[in-house]
């Protein structure tokens, strides 16, 4: 699906309740971002979340519970690893507890699994593997001979009739279970495993060895270091066909050197390994296993082997998950030959290695797979931050953050009025049923919902206090010539057919199932230019605050789209919006807009923004700030310019003019008296999209889109001496996007935390503010400031990574950023804006690569450092 064309975005929240299903809202408050895309009939709104919005259907609270699984749609196990304490609670029966005297109880249970469709359930704790049936009687016992005195269980894994279990030890145990017969029976494994440490493993139906279980040669020829041409690939073919459909039995184990082992069901005491993992190579192909005596030094802490995909398309995976938190997927595939690994490259960066993010596995992190549910088979990270990775037909995997709360423990569940549903816990002891929402698109890097409106959209504002959007759209009218006194003009040939013109409406939007409640239609050949959410200050007459009242308000600017002989007039228009009492039946009606005051201008309005509790305006050449009143709105400043404003913004009481010849302005306001004075002007000759403020202890930036596709930054700094005492704005940077520059906003910086003692994870602002900005092919960028020491590591390795890696049909990402730039008067591009897509691309490379890089930044060894940066930029917007 295409998201463009992007003229426009507001921050919104996108869920406001507080509390829901009695617990707090996860996501509440939550900022979304809501662009516009598409034209006529296409208009729509979309809505970007930073994390999923799942379905809060039910809650449960418990004292002390670290592990949760549902089983059969009957029953919910919990386990308690403090305490020792299992519990089994059904739920048609308003979670009673069952006593089971059978059950063990008095232990932390490890595992919990079904099977033959239900019939049977299986119970893991650190030294015993009992099978019930369906009502938690006894059926089995795995003798405690397999398990030793001094060993004792610490995961397991089971797929179809087949138990994995996993000591503290280092070794594997697997069994067969026959369910008729109810009898354990034992699977070796290759005996060159024997005396190898094994940490953990999956076992799954797969199509990986299909190739070598027929035909072993092509190992065996591939290790003597012969290449085969692809005449004889085509006829190995021939002879031997392979099946790449075909699955089978696969049993996968990680050794304590960090290996990949895999051996199918009747092995033979044939073992195979994946070359290069313990690497993160970029392909991982399949080779011998070949016991060597070396250290273990686990950094492997999960695998899954499994098809991810929807109900249309699904491809085999291996999911990689480490010690730092840090989550690889690889994509099997048919090489003509044999089954390889491709490494999946444009991947969330959920962790890091050498305890560079120490608060990513503050609470365990564990990859949990889910197969059908929703339509999708899909794989769930816990942890203090938890993912849920999505695989759709016409995207790669996506990892998506699930929610802002921590989650211990998830399992699928189901009863009678829930059939796809999951439960979670957090680390409050509380536990949420929840469903996957189906309205969201899952094939970017954010869910993305589209609302279709029916028109083209200009402008859209969010209203917090009433949590409404107003959106300003356009639809196509005949044109009528008329003049001022509305008499048609002179020429005007009737018989011809008449021109399109353009008529412009203010709907307003009710997240609570996104339909319009309310419409102002303008006049015939008249637009909502822009349209802006305001705090201001109103009534009392005086200049005194103390006499005022604050309250958000709409406003919008208008202009009059009319032939090049008529001025182009326009209007503002301020609106109130009131609550109402909704219609029957339909509780999203319960605000409308109320016109507070209307005045017509002189030359459009292109521009509006608050500034010091009143509202600019940039009106035709002129701009005015006005003041609200009970009886109407009083001018109490104002500034010529010799064009018109393209773009207005505020911050604090500093002011930025952008127009379309001659850059920016630095203007600021001051109440006492009433006055604008110009600070400084910005000497290049730029037609300014738009712009917005950047700050960082203390210092003024500006972020400048011009029409070129390119972002300028440059700087209000009166201790400059270049600076003439403020009066010229410094250029430091630009940058190269390569498509238009649409819309720009500031937001605040926000740091992360988590207090180990309580359990709490928070945000909160540092005082430094970036921007976001979208593009008119429905991207979007962020653009934020770093520490010194910060800049200098990675300016060091995005340089070694231009010069030293391979690119994209060998284009140069250095030129394309900064190539044909020119830098007016003295200043030169000497601090150029870091370009993550390259610095990102650290995170991807191999193991070796990554401590070759990182030596030519530093002869330390900085990779921590290296790597707290790349995880600060990734999680740059975890404010919202």
């Amino acid at each position: 699906m295409n998201f463009g064309v992007t003229s426009s975005f507001t921050l919104g929240f996108y869920s406001t309740e507080k509390y829901i299903a009695n617990l707090k809202n996860p996501n509440y408050k939550e900022v979304a971002i809501v662009s516009n895309s598409g034209s006529h009939s296409q208009g729509r709104l979309n809505i970007m979340t930073p994390t999923i919005q799942p379905n809060i259907i039910s809650s449960l609270t418990f004292s002390q519970v670290n592990r949760m699984w549902n089983l059969n749609q009957k029953y919910l196990i919990t386990s308690d690893d403090i305490n020792l304490k299992s519990e089994i609670f059904q739920i048609e029966k308003s979670f009673q507890r069952l006593k089971s005297k059978d059950f063990l109880n008095n232990q932390a249970t490890i595992s919990m699994h079904e099977l033959n469709n239900g019939k049977y359930i299986l119970q893991i704790t650190p030294k015993k593997v009992v099978l019930y049936n369906n009502t938690f009687k006894k059926r089995l016992e795995l003798e405690d001979s397999f398990i030793p005195d001094d060993d004792e269980i610490i995961n397991s894994t089971l797929k179809d009739e087949f138990l994995m279990i996993f000591l503290s030890s280092g070794d594997v145990l697997i069994f067969a279970i026959n369910t008729y017969n109810e009898t354990f029976a034992k699977v070796e494994i290759p005996k060159i495993l024997n005396d190898v440490i094994i940490t953990t493993g999956y076992i799954t139906n797969s199509s990986l060895l299909s190739a070598v279980s027929k035909n072993i040669n092509i190992l065996i020829k591939g290790s003597g270091g012969q290449k085969r041409s692809r005449s004889s690939s085509l006829a190995y073919q021939a002879t031997a066909p392979i099946d790449t459909a075909s699955k089978s039995k696969t049993f996968i184990l990680v050794t304590g050197d960090n290996r990949i082992v895999a051996f199918n069901r009747f092995h033979n005491q044939k073992c195979f390994q994946l070359n290069e993992v313990d690497k993160f190579s970029d392909t991982l192909s399949l080779g011998f296993f070949d016991p060597k005596q070396i250290y273990p030094d686990p950094f492997i802490k999960q695998v899954i082997l499994s098809e991810l995909g929807d109900k249309d398309h699904k491809e085999e995976f291996l999911t990689i998950l480490t010690i730092g938190g840090e989550v690889l997927m690889y994509k099997l595939y048919f090489d003509e030959e044999n089954f390889k690994f491709k490494k999946e490259k444009n991947l969330t960066i959920t962790g890091a290695p050498n305890n560079a993010y120490p608060l990513g596995t503050a609470i365990e992190r564990r990859l949990v797979y889910f197969s059908n549910k929703n339509g999708f088979k899909y794989i769930f990270v816990t942890g203090i931050i938890p993912y849920i990775i999505l695989k759709n037909l016409h995207s790669i995997p996506r990892i998506f953050k699930f929610s802002k709360i921590p989650i211990l423990s998830i399992s699928f569940y189901a009863d009678s009025k829930t059939t796809n549903g999951l439960i979670y816990l957090d680390n409050l002891q509380n536990a949420r049923i929840c469903e996957l929402p189906t309205d969201f698109n899952y094939e970017n890097n954010w869910p993305i919902k589209t609302v279709y409106i029916g028109e083209s959209i200009k402008s859209i504002a969010y209203h917090e206090t009433s949590n409404t959007y107003a959106v300003s759209t356009i639809s196509e009218i005949p044109y009528d010539c008329l003049d001022e006194a509305g008499k048609p003009i002179v020429g005007v040939q009737v018989d011809k057919p008449r021109p399109e013109s353009f008529k412009g409406s203010i709907k307003l939007i009710s997240p609570f199932n996104w339909t319009v409640i309310d419409t102002i239609e303008l006049k015939d050949d008249e637009v909502g230019m822009t349209i802006k959410s305001m705090v201001l200050d109103v009534g009392g007459g005086s200049s005194n605050k103390k006499f005022k009242s604050k309250k958000e308000l709409i406003t919008i600017g208008t202009g009059k789209y009319r032939i090049e002989d008529l001025s182009s007039n326009g209007s503002f228009k301020v609106f109130e919006i009131i609550d109402i009492v909704p219609e029957p039946g339909k509780p999203e009606t319960n605000h409308k807009f109320k016109e507070m005051f209307h005045e017509d201008t002189r030359g459009a309005v292109t521009s509006i923004c608050e500034v010091s509790g009143r509202f600019l305006a940039a009106q035709g050449q002129k701009i005015i700030v006005r003041e609200l009143e009970d009886d109407g709105v009083v001018p109490v400043a104002f500034l010529d310019t010799s064009v018109y404003v393209s773009e207005a913004k505020s911050f604090g009481n500093l002011v930025l003019l952008g127009d379309s010849i001659r850059s920016i302005w630095l203007v600021g306001f001051d109440a006492e008296p009433f006055r604008m004075i110009m600070l400084g002007k910005d000497l290049q000759t730029l037609d300014v999209n738009c712009a917005d403020f950047i700050s960082k202890d203390e210092e003024i930036y500006i972020l400048i889109a011009d029409n070129n596709n390119i972002l300028h930054l440059v700087q209000y700094d009166p201790e400059d001496p270049t600076s003439l005492n403020g009066q010229r704005l410094i250029s430091r940077a630009s940058f190269s996007l390569n498509s238009l520059v649409t819309c720009i906003k500031s937001i605040p910086k926000s740091e992360e935390s988590y207090d180990y003692d309580t359990g709490d994870y928070s945000r909160s602002t540092i005082g430094d503010y970036q921007t976001i900005g979208s593009t008119i092919d429905g991207s979007f960028f962020s653009v934020f400031p770093v520490n010194e020491s910060t800049y200098r590591r990675m300016y060091i390795l995005q340089q070694q990574l231009i010069d030293k890696e391979f690119h994209y049909c060998g284009l140069n990402p250095r030129l394309n950023r900064f190539a044909g730039i020119s830098i007016s008067g003295n200043d030169t591009n000497s601090k150029p804006i870091l370009d993550y897509d390259v610095i990102k691309t650290f995170a991807k490379l191999n193991e070796d690569r990554k401590k070759n890089l990182s030596n030519k930044v530093s002869s330390k060894d900085i990779t921590q450092d290296i790597w707290k940066d790349i995880i600060e930029f990734e999680h740059v917007l975890k404010g919202l």
